[in-house]
């Protein structure tokens, strides 16, 4: 019987210690409540503040990233680009000049049949470049000078053909002449006046130099800048035994000594 009423205190005395410790708790969690809302509200704002400005950091910074990687992405498509275009370039213009020195004569095993077709038909080569991509430019090309033009973006590549026109005017037989490839880059300007070639050049001297060659010898002579001894000097003085009239007259003296023998050989005859 003891110790039932032993056990009842023990029992009500735990409850009693946890009410104790329960209303403590409660106490506490009033207290933390009436903490939080008594705390500054600057230091709510600040935190919030703080926070926004680590959210629009963090934004600056993804942007960059952004405007760096793009940037380096379209250089190296443009490199890409470049170097596709100028590889391209190199083969074509190589495989053109193999065509040209087997239209002479001499067979190449790079050269292009179709290319080779055209230049032996006499049409030039303009419709094959054109298939390849590239663009006639008309600012800087004449009848018998041609600049085709392909654009990488980064630079400019050039073909300049010089071409020789023959008859017949309606359907002339164009020649292949002249190859000359030429790379710009993209700041570099460029004279918007018709291109000529060394190659056109030398071959207008020639020209001029054969009409030369082909005009009457009377007129070689007369020229101070023909001649064995630098042309003939007309003068004037009196006349002589074999001579008609009563005046002075005019007569040659030639620089060339065999020039000059044989004139004295033949007024000996004549006297005689």
């Amino acid at each position: 019987m003891l110790g039932c009423r032993t056990r009842h205190i023990h029992k009500q005395a735990g409850i009693a210690k946890g009410a104790k410790v329960s209303l403590n708790d409660s106490a506490d969690e009033q207290t933390d409540t009436l903490e939080d809302a008594t705390s500054s509200p600057l230091e709510t704002q600040a935190a919030d503040e703080q926070a926004s400005a680590d959210l629009e950091n963090a934004a600056s910074y993804l942007r960059q990233r952004i405007i760096v990687y793009g940037l380096l992405a379209i250089f190296a498509a443009i490199a890409l680009n470049d170097y596709r275009v100028r590889s391209q370039w190199e083969d074509e213009r190589q495989v053109l000049s193999d065509t040209l020195i087997h239209s002479k004569g001499l067979p190449q095993s790079s050269s292009d049949m179709d290319a080779l077709h055209l230049m032996r038909d006499g049409r030039g080569v303009d419709t094959w470049l054109q298939d390849l991509g590239y663009i006639l430019d008309e600012d800087r090309s004449t009848k018998k000078v041609r600049v085709f033009v392909k654009d990488s973006g980064f630079r400019e590549y050039w073909l300049t053909v010089d071409y020789h026109i023959g008859p017949p005017a309606d359907d002339p037989y164009i020649t292949m002449l002249n190859l000359t490839p030429e790379s710009y880059y993209f700041w570099e300007t460029r004279d918007p006046l018709p291109v000529t070639s060394q190659a056109s050049a030398s071959r207008e001297s020639q020209q001029s130099d054969n009409q030369r060659s082909d005009s009457p010898q009377g007129e070689r002579r007369g020229n101070s800048q023909s001649g064995r001894g630098g042309g003939a000097q007309v003068t004037s003085a009196p006349p002589g035994p074999g001579a008609s009239g009563s005046g002075g007259g005019l007569f040659v003296v030639p620089d060339d000594p065999g020039i000059t023998e044989d004139s004295d050989e033949d007024e000996t005859r004549d006297s005689n």
